[in-house]
Parts: C-alpha cells; sequence; structure tokens
C-alpha cells in the first residue's frame, strides 16, 4: 500500500489567481467540490456526491493549505491533505500531498483510489486556469 499520494502541476495562473482557486467557494466548487457545512463542521460535496468533513489545520495565507477529510460515512477513512504553492515564473506550481491518518484500533486507511482522484481534480483545476486551451502538466 502507498502511504502518500504526491501530485504536482503548473497553473497557468500568478500566485495570488492560485490562492483564490484554493480558497474561493466558487473557485473550489469549480474542481474540488461544493463547500458546505455538516453538523456544524466544514463539509465538502464531491461531484460523485460524496460528502466529506473536514478540518482546515495549517494556513500560510498565498502559500499553503492542511486540512484533514474523511468521507462522512466513513469517519475511520481519514486523510490529511496539503496545498502547496510555489511561484514558477509567470506560473505557480501547485504541490498536492495526501497521507492517511492512522486509525483508532491501529494501522492506516488505504488511499489506494487517491492518486486517481486528485489527477482527475486536477486536471480540472488545469482546465479552469486555461479555459479549455494549452497543455496540462501533472507530475508524479
Amino acid at each position: 500500500m502507498n502511504d502518500v499520494v504526491h501530485r504536482t502541476v503548473s497553473l497557468d495562473a500568478s500566485p495570488a489567481e492560485a490562492w483564490l482557486l484554493l480558497t474561493d467557494p466558487t473557485e473550489v466548487a469549480a474542481w474540488l467540490g461544493t463547500p458546505t457545512e455538516v453538523g456544524g463542521q466544514l463539509g465538502l460535496v464531491e461531484p460523485d456526491g460524496t460528502t466529506r468533513r473536514l478540518i482546515i489545520d495549517e494556513l500560510d495565507p498565498g502559500r499553503r493549505v492542511g486540512f484533514t477529510w474523511w468521507p462522512a460515512a466513513d469517519p475511520e477513512a481519514a486523510s490529511h491533505v496539503t496545498l502547496t504553492l510555489t511561484a514558477d515564473g509567470d506560473r505557480t506550481s501547485l504541490t498536492v500531498e495526501e497521507t492517511p491518518v492512522a486509525r483508532a484500533g491501529g494501522g492506516r486507511c488505504s488511499i489506494a483510489d487517491a492518486g486517481v482522484a486528485w489527477d482527475e481534480r486536477l486536471v480540472d483545476l488545469e482546465l479552469r486556469c486555461l479555459a479549455g486551451t494549452g497543455a496540462i502538466l501533472v507530475t508524479a
């Protein structure tokens, strides 16, 4: 089992524009899922209808946001995600790392499908930046 998902995408956006893509609710809804509130907690409804709960536990404005999230139906399947922006000329690199959180009874949940899910999310994000033109630059 791979314990860490690591993806980097080069966005056709300035760091300030990229930050808005990570923090503005309308922009987040376009590529990650619709922000909501679930039982007093932050939530996210993914395009496939999956509801996730999340806690933002790291915030470095303009540079990094980190959160722990889990499917509402399976709180034991929590993972920690860090989104980091780095200026790269007239573009911005976004690095995503997702690591499973230890389960209460020991061990970690599998994030085997998380890599594919991040590939899809990042393609949606890059397309949002490019408005349907140009090349998508995703590296594993």
